[in-house]
């Protein structure tokens, strides 16, 4: 899998030649690639918003070094199911795991 900085340099060169000498164009364009990572790793409060349907996400509980995992969220329950030592009461946030 490329890191995000090398997808990042795959997406800038994938303009055109005659593009390429525009140095706004470019910066406008790396820009907007980091706003897109940025957003993608957004964790989402529980409070603000949950998953509108029964679904796979990561979770994120309380403490000072927060458990990450694995969560089925089941929409009729309003229920996270985490797969590892924390339990629905200490989900704070999550966020969806999709790569497209």
């Amino acid at each position: 899998m490329k890191t995000i900085s090398e997808a990042k340099s795959d997406y800038v060169i994938s303009i055109s030649d005659d593009i390429l000498t525009n140095q706004d164009i470019i910066e406008q364009r790396m820009d907007s690639f980091d706003a897109g990572v940025e957003f993608c790793q957004t964790w989402i409060p529980v409070e603000e918003e949950l998953p509108e349907v029964e679904c796979v996400v990561l979770v994120k509980g309380v403490g000072r070094n927060p458990i990450r995992c694995c969560a089925l969220f089941t929409p009729n329950d309003k229920k996270f199911t985490p797969d590892f030592l924390i339990t629905n009461e200490q989900v704070t946030h999550w966020r969806p795991i999709e790569r497209k």
